[in-house]
């Protein structure tokens, strides 16, 4: 019963008693209309307003969506193949749309810039879908993609280019190799920088939680990689701890009343706690250890 919008104010979290909690994510302002939303965040907009058409039976018209650049994520645009510039509708409301470029007097079409986007994708889900792929050569098809087209035909924050990272860095997961931690490292940051941008630093949302354990948990394992290799020292350890640290309470803030929260998240929670009691009771021999809910 509560309305939609692509930026909402508050989210549902179902508890482990299945009881929907509706919970504010920012400050809400008095007389403002609570809000959720009814489609994922990192979708671009043609994208969210043909799914909430379809499966919802509306147009949403909310700020976002009337934002051709999408708050400066350019999630929708394309490269100008003349000067590099964006090339944007003047409102994905208009039909039909001529793309025009925001440096110089390029235009195209919306068919053109279809066929194009659908061309790529296509590519992506085609290597995503296929079984007998191994991961190794999936990583190898993927980054071929990326450096093809990322930043030449679609800027690196498209949403395409976005989809592509994520399953580039799942295809990084499944190789266990630790070669590409850094990379797996930034596409996480990425994405989260992105969703900071959309809703602002001091918003949580459920999918910025999921995204931060994950960054915590490659975090552990660029620190056990260091400790492997002795590239470890004084000043890397206090910055990757101050971020552990950081990635580990926020995920937790926002994750712990959820009845979906990890619980390898949730090991983790109890076995922090159970290392700081320990260092603050010396002689405690662990018996009587209580994890905290914060």
């Amino acid at each position: 019963m509560v309305n939609h919008n692509c930026l909402p104010n508050a989210r549902i979290v179902f508890d482990s008693q299945g009881k929907a909690n509706l919970l504010a994510k920012r400050d809400i302002k008095k007389g403002e209309h609570l809000t959720i939303t009814y489609c994922t965040l990192l979708t671009n907009t043609p994208t969210r307003v043909e799914k909430l058409k379809k499966s919802k039976f509306f147009t949403c018209q909310c700020q976002l969506c009337h934002d051709p650049q999408e708050k400066g994520t350019f999630m929708s645009a394309l490269i100008c193949p003349k000067c590099q510039g964006m090339l944007l509708p003047k409102s994905f409301y208009h039909q039909p749309q001529e793309w025009k470029c925001d440096s110089c007097t390029f235009v195209t079409t919306e068919d053109k810039v279809h066929k194009l986007v659908d061309a790529v994708r296509n590519q992506v889900n085609s290597i995503c879908s296929n079984p007998r792929m191994l991961p190794a050569e999936k990583v190898q098809n993927l980054e071929s993609i990326l450096k093809k087209r990322s930043g030449t035909v679609l800027p690196p924050t498209h949403q395409v280019i976005l989809d592509l990272k994520i399953e580039l860095a799942n295809a990084y997961d499944a190789t266990k190799d630790f070669a590409h931690l850094q990379r797996r490292i930034e596409i996480i940051k990425e994405r989260l920088d992105i969703l900071e941008k959309l809703e602002g630093e001091d918003v949580d949302s459920r999918l910025k939680g999921f995204l931060l354990f994950r960054l915590h948990n490659l975090l552990v394992a660029r620190i056990a990689m260091m400790h492997k290799t002795k590239t470890l020292n004084g000043t890397n350890v206090k910055e990757l701890g101050q971020e552990l640290s950081k990635s580990l309470n926020d995920a937790t803030r926002i994750l712990i009343q959820d009845y979906g929260c990890p619980h390898q998240l949730i090991d983790t929670i109890a076995t922090v706690s159970q290392v700081n009691e320990k260092s603050e009771n010396p002689q405690s021999n662990g018996n009587h250890v209580q994890t905290t809910n914060g």
